[in-house]
């Protein structure tokens, strides 16, 4: 089974101490798997290095079926690029552009017009229900609507898997409640493995699966066909 995500023994050391010691992580295509973790725990090291923005020191990893961990930069970058979504706490948008030049961005980064990039990114504002804001600049938006426009950009491409890290971190009760089903809903409509990372339970049950990185290993059920690791 080719999974959209699959990591084997991975272990990251960061200045000699090691951070990650032997995860198993595979997530399926449309499914959405939350992991938590004290504040310190490795939860972002794992997210960056599903991303290919971090090198194992040892193990595997696989995005859709190729192995990223042994591909150099540049190959990382660019298969990050083609493959992976992302969603941050903060939108991490970029204030120069507006709304709707944000979400083309990553279609124009692929070499994609201008023609087709508008019209995909005005579609997905529309799935988000911010289209009546694409020409406003991000100084006149809500964090709310910004993590919306930031779940639109991440699914410009119509990448393999998502990532996010705190998605609704810096978000009121509402409108966290909001971006999460629309994470999730994007997930399962458009078949992408989402990977939440949160502290908040909250938001772990309403994810298909979810998993505590604890110790620098994850606990749980690290793949939906198997039992749980204890």
């Amino acid at each position: 089974m080719n999974y959209a995500v699959d990591v084997r023994d991975v272990r990251v050391c960061i200045a000699s101490r090691p951070v990650l010691d032997g995860v198993e992580l595979r997530v399926a295509s449309g499914e959405v798997v939350a992991i938590e973790g004290a504040s310190g725990a490795g939860k972002s090291t794992l997210l960056h290095t599903v991303a290919g923005l971090i090198r194992p020191s040892s193990g595997s990893v696989e995005i859709a079926g190729r192995r990223i961990d042994k591909l150099n930069d540049r190959r990382r970058s660019a298969l990050r690029l083609r493959m992976i979504g992302s969603v941050f706490q903060f939108g991490e948008l970029l204030p120069e552009f507006n709304v709707i030049e944000n979400v083309e961005l990553p279609l124009r980064l692929l070499g994609h017009g201008r023609t087709h990039s508008r019209a995909r990114a005005k579609e997905l504002l529309e799935e988000v229900g911010i289209d009546d804001l694409a020409e406003r600049g991000l100084s006149e938006v809500s964090g709310g609507q910004m993590q919306r426009a930031a779940i639109a950009r991440a699914l410009a491409h119509e990448p393999h898997v998502l990532l996010a890290d705190e998605p609704t971190g810096s978000l009121d009760e509402d409108a966290a409640e909001t971006v999460l089903k629309l994470l999730i809903d994007a997930s399962h409509r458009h078949g992408a493995g989402l990977i939440v990372v949160t502290h908040h339970h909250d938001v772990a049950r309403q994810c298909d699966r979810t998993l505590q990185l604890v110790h620098g290993t994850l606990k749980g059920r690290t793949d939906a066909n198997e039992a749980v690791v204890t």
